[in-house]
């Protein structure tokens, strides 16, 4: 039946206090989840960097070992002339 202790008052204020704290941890959560974006999009920078720092190296280590074949080929035509 009805309840004598029942206040109308005390549970809108509940509900107001929980209200508010939802905002809250909404906000903390938008927060936190940009937080993550961001370190997402510095880690995508940090890796595309890395990655043009491999193809560079990459690269020169080619031409290198293309300049150290050419030489070997060199002096073995040389010697065996």
């Amino acid at each position: 039946m009805f309840d004598p202790n029942f206040d109308p008052m005390k549970i809108l204020e509940e509900l107001h206090r929980n209200q508010a704290i939802l905002n809250e941890n909404q906000a903390k959560l938008a927060m936190s989840m940009q937080q993550i974006v961001n370190r997402l999009n510095q880690q995508d920078q940090d890796l595309s960097n890395l990655y043009s720092a491999v193809e560079s190296t990459n690269k020169a280590n080619e031409i290198l070992l293309q300049g150290m074949a050419s030489d070997i080929q060199q002096k073995l035509k040389e010697q065996f002339k």
